[in-house]
């Protein structure tokens, strides 16, 4: 009898330690999230919009107000748990637990968070300068102009100028941006254009970080890149990112199984 108890005490151990095991990632993971804009921002700011132009195509009896309403509901109630479930399986395929951990001891550091906060003031801007910077250079490329070359801005130190581009290297940004420029265009920017517009990211990129980054960020985010969990990290988040018609995809598929929860009636677009 005791053997028998032993038996099936040891079987429930090692079906409930990969549960366990998940269970712990799955919060590491979230915690991650969380001190993370690029990721944490990623399906919220891309989902508002698609959910509310699908609603009137999927629902049935409701009005665009009460649509809205739902829509709102979904984002604030379960999108991130939906986003956790679609994450995991990726971020498990790149990074550890324990590198995961690492990663959120650093980032919770006097110097991480100052980082993080900089760094997200500064990508926010960088992306409303390049967006107007692009605009300007592309129509003037598709008119056979050559735009006028961007000069780093008066007031930016040597000093700064190396710190910014050693942690650039480090970082590997501008392999990332040019995955990121290369997806947004969808194939349909020329060859000249993306060779311009790679010549003129490291510019644009210090002169919007200047006075926003400073250069104890610089130097934290140079050694935080050096090291195997950021790699590791930035691989999974790269992968995330670059794939956004299979994660909105997901989470469409999510939000009409969470709206017939809800009970409403939805039509069967045989997701």
């Amino acid at each position: 009898m005791k053997t028998t108890k032993l038996f099936i005490s040891l079987l429930l151990i090692l079906f409930a330690v990969p549960s366990l095991a998940q269970d712990t990632y799955r919060q590491t993971l979230e915690q991650y999230v969380k001190t993370n804009p690029k990721l944490r921002d990623f399906a919220s700011d891309k989902m508002k919009s698609a959910l509310t132009m699908i609603n009137p195509n999927i629902l049935t009896g409701k009005s665009l107000e009460e649509g809205n309403e739902l829509a709102d509901r979904y984002l604030k109630e379960q999108l991130f748990n939906d986003l956790m479930d679609n994450m995991m399986p990726i971020m498990q395929k790149h990074i550890t637990e324990n590198e995961l951990k690492e990663m959120n001891a650093i980032l919770a550091t006097p110097e991480g968070l100052d980082f993080t906060t900089n760094n997200m003031k500064w990508e926010e801007k960088m992306e409303k300068e390049l967006l107007e910077v692009l605009t300007k250079g592309i129509g003037e490329i598709n008119e056979g102009q050559t735009p006028a070359p961007l000069e780093v801005s008066k007031g930016i130190s040597k000093s700064y100028q190396d710190k910014f581009t050693k942690y650039l290297e480090a970082s590997k940004q501008m392999e990332g941006f040019k995955k990121d420029l290369e997806l947004g265009g969808q194939n349909q920017l020329s060859q000249e254009v993306l060779d311009w517009v790679m010549k003129i990211a490291p510019t644009l990129f210090v002169n919007t970080a200047h006075g926003l980054l400073t250069e104890q960020n610089l130097d934290f985010a140079t050694k935080l890149s050096d090291r195997q969990s950021y790699a590791h990290t930035m691989d999974a988040v790269n992968e995330i990112v670059s794939n956004p018609m299979v994660m909105g995809m997901q989470i469409i598929t999510s939000y009409i199984s969470w709206l017939k929860k809800q009970g409403a009636s939805v039509v069967d677009l045989g997701l």
